[in-house]
């Protein structure tokens, strides 16, 4: 499967709600995430520095506009540091979907962590996994 299509289904199991008209939703996605050359500089000075809004921000644009899923998973992983239960949860199942054990290893990790901070998803994912008898 090809990065954009990953990507693309990433988006569309986090991101859009169902809902009519959501074809017009993926096109407004890509425009909403959209940066410019300028503010991308400005933005990974800020990530470089530990900034989690402005790595949120940017991961966006690398999942949804640039599509490169390792620069998009970078960043998050410096946001989800920064405590942001939803953010670790958005990361921990995009790690969940990798062929590499390591990277499951650490969707779980994200999972664990944001599930004690309350995050309802992450309580439900880890639920589901623990049920199924798959400790990853």
């Amino acid at each position: 499967m090809s990065k954009s299509i990953f990507i693309m289904i990433i988006f569309m199991t986090l991101m859009l709600p169902i809902c009519t008209g959501c074809h017009k939703k993926i096109a407004t996605v890509k425009t909403e995430y959209n940066l410019s050359p300028k503010e991308r500089n400005v933005l990974e000075k800020k990530s470089n520095d530990g900034d989690a809004e402005a790595s949120e921000k940017l991961a966006k644009y690398y999942l949804f506009v640039d599509y490169d899923f390792t620069k998009a998973t970078s960043l998050l992983r410096i946001a989800a540091k920064s405590g942001d239960d939803r953010v670790q949860y958005n990361l921990a199942t995009i790690l969940m979907t990798s062929s590499v054990l390591k990277e499951r290893q650490e969707g779980v990790y994200w999972l664990e962590i944001s599930s004690k901070l309350g995050n309802k998803n992450s309580q439900k994912y880890l639920s589901e996994l623990y049920e199924q008898g798959n400790t990853v």
